[in-house]
C-alpha cells in the first residue's frame, strides 16, 4: 500500500498501535477501580508491545518517506507527527502508574463523586483514541473536527 492513498486507507499503519493503547487505558482504569497493583504490571508490559508496534510503524514510515515528494511526503509527515503525538499519551499514561501504585499501595481512599471524575477522564480518553481509529478508517472530515 503507498502513501499517495487517502489517511483513511493508512489504518494498518497505526491500527495495533491505537488498539493496544486502548488496552491500555483500560488497564489503568481498572487498575484504580479495583485497586489492583497486579493491572499495572500488565499495564507496563502492554507499553512495551506498544513501543515495539511503535518502531514497527516509524520504520515503516521513514522507508517511505525517502521516495515520495510533494504533497505525498507532506501527508506521510503528517501521519509521523500522529505517531509522535500517540508516543506522547502513551508515556503520559505510562507516568500514571507510580501514582496509581503508590494510592493503591497507602489506601488512599477517594470519594464517589472523585472516582465518578476519574472514571469520566478515563473515559473521555478512551473515547478520543477510539475517534482517532475511526478517523484512520474512515478519513471522516466530522470526526476529525471532533477530536
Amino acid at each position: 500500500m503507498g502513501f499517495t492513498e487517502p489517511v483513511g486507507n493508512q489504518s494498518d499503519l497505526f491500527g495495533a498501535v491505537v488498539d493496544n493503547l486502548s488496552i491500555m487505558v483500560e488497564m489503568a482504569r481498572s487498575a484504580f477501580n479495583h485497586q489492583c497493583r497486579q493491572m499495572l504490571d500488565e499495564m507496563e508490559h502492554q507499553k512495551g508491545i506498544i513501543e515495539e508496534e511503535f518502531s514497527l510503524a516509524t520504520e515503516r514510515i521513514e522507508n517511505q518517506l525517502s521516495g515520495l515528494s510533494g504533497e505525498a511526503h507532506v501527508r506521510v509527515l503528517k501521519l509521523h507527527s500522529v505517531l509522535s503525538h500517540l508516543q506522547i499519551v502513551t508515556e503520559a499514561l505510562s507516568e500514571l502508574t507510580h501514582p496509581l501504585r503508590r494510592q493503591i499501595g497507602d489506601g488512599i481512599p477517594f470519594s464517589p463523586k472523585a472516582c465518578s471524575q476519574v472514571n469520566e477522564l478515563f473515559q473521555r480518553h478512551l473515547d478520543i483514541i477510539r475517534t482517532l481509529a475511526d478517523i484512520l478508517k474512515t478519513d471522516n472530515d466530522i470526526l476529525k473536527t471532533y477530536i
